[in-house]
């Protein structure tokens, strides 16, 4: 995203869980958020089908974004995006249908998938529409995807921090945005059961 972009006026950070021994932050906070320029280049292809995350993920039965928190299933997204005449990236459409896709992705503070009940169009000076995909399991944090009107689309979190406060930033394309969201949680897991510490 360069200078020009609608969203440069937007903080360019990615919210992750903690990363303990990578990245350490006070106990108390559930969520930390890095540069996206700091994030490490990725090593695999990553497709419009998602098929790397077949490839790299394994099936959990239990913990994956696969269990619903709502009655409103993802795929229901498909509908919005029909009422708001938008076209979702291919991958990110793969994604909220495909249960297979999202049980291969956990979250380990109980995050869900959720496409909300209606699309909201931005207006001023970053037009498009922004769609609700995913939520902390506290509401502190919800995850959207900003679709501008020639097409192009990024993620965005808005995160409460107090009851007076709160921020949103811009993050990651689609596919980039699930792989950074798989990997954060596959550490935290790994670490937590094995107290791994990178080099």
């Amino acid at each position: 995203m360069g200078d020009s972009s609608p969203w440069s006026a937007l903080p360019h950070r990615w919210i992750h869980v903690q990363l303990p021994g990578y990245r350490q932050l006070p106990q108390h906070n559930t969520y930390e958020s890095s540069q996206v320029a700091d994030l490490p280049l990725i090593p695999i292809g990553l497709d419009d089908h998602c098929e790397w995350l077949r490839t790299h993920g394994l099936v959990h039965a239990q913990g994956g974004l696969n269990q619903y928190e709502r009655d409103i299933q993802p795929s229901f997204v498909e509908e919005l995006v029909l009422r708001a005449h938008i076209q979702l990236p291919k991958s990110f459409r793969r994604f909220m249908t495909h249960p297979e896709l999202q049980s291969r992705v956990r979250s380990c503070t109980d995050c869900y998938l959720d496409p909300g009940e209606r699309i909201v169009e931005t207006i001023g000076s970053i037009p498009g529409h922004l769609v609700h995909f995913l939520s902390d399991s506290q509401s502190c944090s919800h995850w959207y995807l900003h679709i501008l009107p020639r097409g192009d689309s990024a993620c965005s979190y808005h995160q409460t921090c107090t009851v007076s406060k709160s921020k949103t930033h811009i993050g990651l394309r689609i596919p980039l945005a699930i792989l950074n969201v798989w990997l954060a949680n596959c550490y935290f897991v790994t670490h937590r059961a094995c107290n791994i510490v990178p080099d």
